[in-house]
């Protein structure tokens, strides 16, 4: 009975086509085989059959193009990936190769691919933005005319990169002390770029400067029983800031000032070549002769400015120009 019922199956699968399943392949009948690694990663961004796997095969050529296979995207540095053996069977199909040929030998039919990584630390990160702000200290000084500057780089959270060869470097500063300086770091692996930041770094100018020491009225010229040099330390350069080498003679307090004033731009003002009320000798040109008559100011005025001026002779008021110490050239129209 049972001799029939086995006839009666084996005739109905052979008319209805159906063929006898071929056995598989023994280890030498492979085409190729390749054997994962146990814990299997790679240095993206393409997870490579030849970095997850050895491949075993007679033909040279078959080895290189599975090899240079990609059978996905890698995870982020630090990070995994699962990938599974019926995933890498459809790249085998879809690059073209004989995928019934070739032997996946895998720990499971899932597994984890990791990509590699390697840290760069915020420390390394500040110093190198440091020395590019230090790099610059020379010019700056020469543009602020003297002092010294104090720099200040926060350390940054430190980059995690892929596998490699590693290069980091300030590809450009940005900004002017005193003050934030930013410089922009790139760090690049194998020459190709893979990560910015930005490192703010602040800085301080320290420079001598006139200081009050002694209460000062509107309108006093100043000397140096009423102010004295100091190293003073700024985050910002104050506006018109007279500098340290200026005889401070030559400059007066347009309103009362303190001591511990710094002077600066809203503080003095050049002392006055002629005052008002004061005689001066007025100059004028007349073809190639030059008179003179003598007159009154009418207001103050210093170096270059123009003033009235009144004519002590014929009573007249002009404009004319301070050239000296009570002395003003007219400007004839």
């Amino acid at each position: 009975m049972r001799i029939l019922v086995a006839a009666l199956i084996a005739m109905a699968c052979w008319a209805a086509g159906v063929q006898p399943a071929a056995a598989a392949p023994g280890d030498g009948d492979w085409l190729a085989v390749v054997r994962i690694h146990p814990q299997p990663s790679v240095t993206g961004p393409e997870i490579l059959l030849g970095e997850i796997a050895a491949v075993e095969t007679d033909d040279p050529q078959l080895r290189e193009q599975l090899a240079g296979l990609s059978v996905g995207r890698a995870a982020l540095p630090g990070y995994g990936r699962e990938l599974n053996v019926g995933t890498m069977r459809v790249r085998l199909r879809q690059a073209g190769f004989p995928e019934r040929l070739i032997h996946i030998d895998a720990p499971d039919s899932r597994f984890q691919v990791l990509t590699r990584a390697q840290t760069i630390g915020g420390q390394e990160l500040a110093a190198i933005a440091e020395a590019a702000v230090r790099a610059n200290a020379d010019r700056w000084l020469q543009e602020l005319g003297g002092g010294s500057l104090a720099f200040a780089c926060p350390i940054p959270d430190g980059l995690t990169l892929v596998d490699g060869r590693v290069q980091v470097s300030a590809e450009r500063v940005s900004g002017s002390p005193p003050g934030p300086i930013i410089v922009t770091v790139v760090a690049s692996v194998n020459g190709i770029p893979q990560r910015t930041i930005t490192v703010r770094c602040d800085t301080r100018w320290l420079a001598e400067v006139w200081v009050v020491q002694t209460p000062v009225v509107r309108h006093q010229v100043l000397d140096t029983n009423s102010v004295a040099l100091e190293t003073r330390e700024f985050t910002s350069v104050p506006r018109g800031l007279v500098p340290a080498s200026e005889d401070p003679a030559g400059w007066r307090a347009i309103r009362p000032l303190s001591p511990g004033t710094v002077l600066a731009g809203g503080t003095v003002e050049r002392v006055p070549l002629v005052w008002k009320g004061r005689a001066v000798t007025i100059a004028a040109q007349a073809g190639p002769v030059w008179v003179s008559a003598p007159g009154v100011a009418l207001e103050d005025g210093r170096l270059g400015e123009v003033v009235r001026v009144q004519n002590s002779v014929s009573g007249y008021v002009l404009l004319a120009r301070v050239v000296d110490v009570d002395a003003v050239e007219a400007l004839v129209p």
